[in-house]
């Protein structure tokens, strides 16, 4: 019976969990203050049958520790701001990952972080085309992209966050940003072949390119949170320790070497 009780509760607990359990991801560019709801910068995967909090986000800082070329620890000095019964709460808190916060019934956790550049073309005229922090790959090895709708350019990149170079050769010294570049190829819509401008930008260089100018500009950090308001999880733990109890009632005898006399 206790085995049973603990196998109800552990699937009612699981089948209520996307009612009454919420699920966000939330992208915080250094700086900037994110709401929740703002569908730019934060996916909800589930809401259940509440509403959306009333909660804010400002990253402040972040930081990286680093052992050779790997990242072995990450923190982020975030800003949270949320409506209570006595009105708007701040705080100040050192997310780090599979470290959570709990503020007001919601666990906030920081899931992960990268370095977001700044990107600004102008035309022939000096009208500003392209203005925009851009989603790309940190990683040396890939190579990313993003576009320039109004030109019909397409940028390919690859990222040297400690560039050097040597002979014809660019390479990276370490994984740290300490004198980030960009390769740049660049290309258009109909020729996606054929290379309009190709070569290595640092932060603060302009290139001028096929009646454009394209200045990497600034870099800053991004990073991701999770937020998680979960109150099925008692009921998990309940079930599964339900369930061991029974296993241990049942089999004890036998472990103990005495036997159920019938």
């Amino acid at each position: 019976m206790i085995f049973h009780a603990g196998m109800l509760a552990w699937i009612l607990s699981t089948a209520l969990m996307p009612v009454i359990g919420f699920y966000a991801s939330v992208a915080l560019p250094q700086g900037f203050t994110v709401d929740i709801g703002n569908g730019r910068f934060a996916v909800i995967d589930s809401r259940g049958i509440g509403d959306i909090p009333a909660m804010s986000f400002k990253l402040d800082w972040q930081r990286n520790r680093y052992e050779g070329q790997y990242v072995v620890e990450r923190a982020a000095g975030v800003t949270i701001s949320m409506m209570t019964e006595g009105g708007y709460k701040n705080s100040e808190e050192v997310l780090r990952i599979n470290s959570p916060v709990s503020r007001h019934g919601y666990g906030i956790m920081l899931e992960g972080g990268a370095l977001s550049p700044l990107f600004i073309a102008r035309d022939n005229k000096g009208a500003v085309v392209f203005d925009s922090f851009v989603n790309l790959s940190n990683e040396t090895a890939v190579e990313d992209s993003f576009k320039i709708p109004v030109a019909g350019i397409i940028v390919h990149t690859r990222f040297f966050p400690d560039v050097f170079k040597e002979g014809n050769e660019y390479g990276t010294r370490s994984s740290e940003p300490k004198n980030p570049a960009f390769g740049i190829r660049a290309v258009r819509n109909e020729e996606p072949f054929k290379d309009v401008w190709k070569g290595v930008v640092k932060k603060g260089e302009v290139v001028p390119f096929d009646g454009l100018t394209l200045e990497f500009a600034d870099i800053k950090p991004v990073v991701t949170v999770q937020v998680v308001k979960d109150p099925t999880y008692w009921g998990i733990y309940a079930g599964w320790l339900l369930i061991v109890a029974g296993l241990v009632i049942r089999y004890a005898p036998f472990l103990t070497g005495k036997k159920d006399v019938k």
